[in-house]
């Protein structure tokens, strides 16, 4: 009896040993604490990637993990009775990747970019490209074939290193000097001399900031003709130079024109201004800038008189011309002369009609009312 006691109890021990191992080997266990995954990849989803044992009822919850940035997030895997927490490193440790940009010609002097040497930059960060001694640019003054390292470098210091080939040529294409031309001014007178001048150039782009003028042959102060030289160069040396003339004039006055005698019947009216024109060589028309001095003439008196004219352009010149005025007494007879025969004269100078007298021999340039026009033109009352 006592030995089936021993024998049931050896049995009830086993299994419990059984069950317990069986139960122990079954709880839900996480594999490791801490795991690290690649910024900006995929992150597995499954539990059994992250825990073991009886994963029937478990569950992996990833919702606080961001890979998109670098850091440490908390995961958790839920058994259905508690939460099993772990950690989840997101890092950076991929080097970027990148090729070089082959067949490249550059020209000297020519800024050459390291950025620019490279294609098909592919990194989960952002990432900085310079030449492999850390200049972010060179050039070149002799023309050649090249070979350059360039370092593409992430947010992570994580770098590779390309090996670049160009080319460089000699640039000699000269800038263009635009709006050049000859000048023409007056002695006094100044020159803007890079008045709507510019320069282009190939690869430099706008010089017109650049362009030197030599104007050290003109003398504005004297007449003549001279030149003046415009110059541009740009980065690799290659210089545009141009001359143009420049015309210095002595300034000459106003030319007044239509100016003549005038001849009026006492209490007449004249048109001082009729057929008179100004033109000046830098002005112009300068007809309505005539001045017309008439002080000395008295209309109301018989007798010759002066009238001066005037005119003066803007830098000052002034032309001056004096013309007469006849100023004439109408001649009225009160009666008439006897009437005589054919072959007797008129004891009168001369015979009357309508109370004017005409006057038997005209001198030449006299009108037929009495008048002498200046230069026997008709210029009187009447």
């Amino acid at each position: 009896m006592r030995k089936k006691v021993f024998v049931l109890m050896g049995v009830v021990a086993v299994g419990v040993s059984v069950l317990c191992g069986y139960t122990f080997a079954n709880r839900v266990r996480l594999i490791s604490s801490k795991v690290t995954t690649e910024l900006g990849e995929p992150l597995v989803s499954k539990v059994e990637d992250f825990a073991k044992g009886d994963l029937r009822e478990a569950s992996v919850d990833l919702s606080q993990v961001d890979i998109s940035n670098i850091g440490s997030y908390q995961a958790y895997i839920d058994t259905g009775k508690e939460k099993l927490a772990f950690t989840v490193c997101v890092n950076d440790t991929k080097a970027p990747e990148a090729k070089s940009n082959e067949g490249l010609t550059f020209e000297t002097g020519e800024l050459i970019v390291a950025k620019n040497l490279v294609t098909s930059i592919s990194d989960k960060s952002s990432v900085t490209v310079v030449f492999e001694d850390g200049a972010e640019s060179k050039s070149y003054d002799t023309a050649g074939t090249y070979t350059e390292k360039v370092a593409v470098t992430d947010a992570s210091e994580n770098k590779t290193i390309i090996e670049v080939t160009f080319v460089i040529v000699s640039d000699t294409i000269k800038p263009v000097l635009h709006g050049l031309k000859n000048r023409t001014v007056y002695i006094g007178e100044t020159i803007e001399y890079l008045k709507s001048v510019t320069a282009i150039d190939n690869k430099d782009g706008d010089l017109t900031n650049k362009i030197e003028v030599d104007s050290t042959k003109v003398d504005l102060s004297k007449a003549g003709t001279y030149t003046v030289t415009y110059s541009v160069a740009d980065s690799a040396g290659n210089t545009a130079k141009k001359n143009k003339k420049i015309t210095v004039k002595k300034d000459k006055a106003p030319v007044l024109s239509g100016i003549k005698n005038r001849t009026v019947y006492v209490n007449g009216a004249i048109d001082y201004l009729k057929d008179v024109k100004a033109k000046d060589k830098r002005d112009g028309d300068l007809t309505d800038k005539i001045k017309v001095d008439s002080t000395e003439v008295n209309l109301s008196k018989a007798g010759t008189y002066t009238v001066t004219y005037s005119i003066t352009d803007s830098a000052g010149n002034t032309t001056m011309k004096k013309a007469t005025v006849y100023v004439k007494t109408k001649v009225t007879e009160t009666s008439k002369p006897k009437s005589s025969s054919n072959n007797s004269s008129s004891s009168d100078t001369g015979s009357s009609s309508g109370g004017f007298k005409f006057f038997p021999g005209k001198p030449a340039g006299e009108d037929v009312n009495g008048d002498v026009a200046a230069s026997g033109e008709k210029v009187g009352t009447w």
